[in-house]
């Protein structure tokens, strides 16, 4: 299963994906057949691939809630970016997104744009799934405007961050 857009695929991964790309994420790109000039993961990445791994091995049944999907140029297919779901539906029906593009040659094309729209899309086909929500740090505008042309409505704000969310029509 994967979702695509545009000009987009996004491709989740599985947990032995995750550990790939925790040990070289240029190799693990070119072994799932992408072009990749992404740098090897920072410390906090590396540890949130390893959580989101972990997570995954304990709730396969939800997984795509807790994997990040691959952003990938329906083009060129170059690996862009990553996308997903800090962990399944919490009790009011929301989910947590979170995503980041490898270099800033990505910026400003819409790619992120696109590829949360497509994720949303995709959250509101499950049941369990009422809203869909995000943080940004106070000074992210760029974020925050990517979180605007995917429909997202500010909807509070906490120490340094903004919060937005969508509602399931």
């Amino acid at each position: 299963m994967q979702i695509e857009t545009e000009r987009l695929i996004l491709v989740p991964l599985t947990a032995n994906n995750l550990r790939s790309i925790m040990r070289n994420k240029s190799q693990a790109a070119n072994e799932l057949g992408w072009l990749s000039d992404a740098e090897e993961l920072s410390s906090k990445m590396y540890f949130i691939y390893q959580l989101k791994a972990e997570n995954i091995d304990k709730d396969e049944i939800n997984w795509m809630f807790y994997t990040y999907f691959a952003i990938v140029l329906k083009e060129s297919n170059h690996l862009i970016g990553e996308i997903g779901f800090k962990g399944v539906p919490d009790e009011n029906g929301e989910v947590e997104v979170g995503y980041g593009l490898d270099n800033e040659k990505w910026y400003g094309k819409g790619y992120m744009t696109e590829a949360l729209k497509g994720l949303i899309q995709w959250a509101f086909t499950q049941e369990s799934v009422l809203w869909v929500v995000a943080d940004t740090d106070r000074v992210n505008v760029a974020s925050q405007k990517v979180l605007k042309k995917s429909g997202m409505l500010f909807w509070k704000e906490e120490f340094d961050y903004f919060w937005w969310k969508i509602k399931k029509n």
